[in-house]
């Protein structure tokens, strides 16, 4: 994603030396703290819809096999017959998956019935997991809608928590998404979140261009979500670009573009 110079902003200072009275800032400039909460919004994207991809290939394979390198990065272990059954994935913390993160701990799914029934619903928890060194705690709800030529419409309603360091963000999340029969990519087509910032601001999410990511990819590389904050009714769009596999993305408020550094 090409760079961009805001020469609107230069032009905006030297109005502001020029004039005695000061500028006064305008209701669709970006705040302070624009940049980190759109930052963590995208961050907690992806981790909603790894839940669901990783999630849809412990109940369809039994195993980590779209996540895996040739060392793999997670031992997977299951219990149950499946009236009720467990799917345990154990990340290692020290191999990275395919997609080039880290994690560590536990992922656990509890189900009953056949996965390929439609309305099929399990329970997730997290214990002491981590991405990368964040710490993601929570628990969601898995529902397998239907399956069309092999591609499977999942719903998620999560509630997590990311920490890093000292700071926490909490998210409660909805979303549809599709896992394509090859699994090698995953689109969210509708999602709506509350969240709360490191920073204590509370703001929604919703999709206005379906979110794509790559399974071998670190980023979501395609999309568009627009992220409105409590008590201000401007949103700000956040653009993950055009497919290309790049921590780079662009958080718009009206005319004016910041680029912005996917973690």
């Amino acid at each position: 994603m090409k760079k961009i110079i805001f020469s609107s902003f230069i032009a905006a200072g030297a109005i502001c030396l020029m004039t005695t009275v000061g500028c006064k800032k305008n209701a669709l400039d970006f705040d302070e703290n624009d940049k980190s909460i759109a930052e963590e919004s995208m961050v907690s994207n992806q981790v909603a819809g790894d839940f669901g991809s990783i999630g849809n290939d412990l109940l369809e394979n039994g195993s980590t096999a779209n996540f895996r390198t040739a060392a793999g990065c997670a031992t997977v272990t299951k219990t149950g017959n499946g009236t009720d059954s467990t799917i345990t994935a154990i990340f290692d913390g020290n191999v990275a998956c395919k997609d080039g993160r880290v994690r560590s701990g536990e992922i656990k799914l509890t189900y009953s019935g056949n996965f390929n029934t439609p309305g099929f619903k399990a329970k997730l928890t997290l214990t002491n997991f981590k991405t990368d060194g964040k710490s993601i705690s929570g628990t969601g709800n898995f529902t397998s809608k239907n399956v069309i030529n092999l591609a499977r419409t999942i719903q998620l309603d999560l509630n997590f928590l990311i920490t890093e360091g000292t700071l926490s963000s909490t998210y409660n999340y909805g979303l549809f998404m599709v896992v394509p029969s090859d699994k090698k990519s995953f689109t969210i087509d509708s999602l709506t979140c509350i969240g709360t910032s490191t920073s204590n601001v509370g703001y929604t999410l919703k999709v206005t261009s379906p979110i794509i990511k790559k399974a071998d990819c670190k980023w979501i590389g395609q999309g568009k979500i627009e992220l409105t904050k409590s008590g201000n009714t401007t949103p700000r769009v956040l653009d993950f670009g055009d497919g290309t596999c790049d921590s780079k993305a662009t958080i718009t408020v009206g005319s004016l573009v910041k680029e912005i550094d996917l973690k």
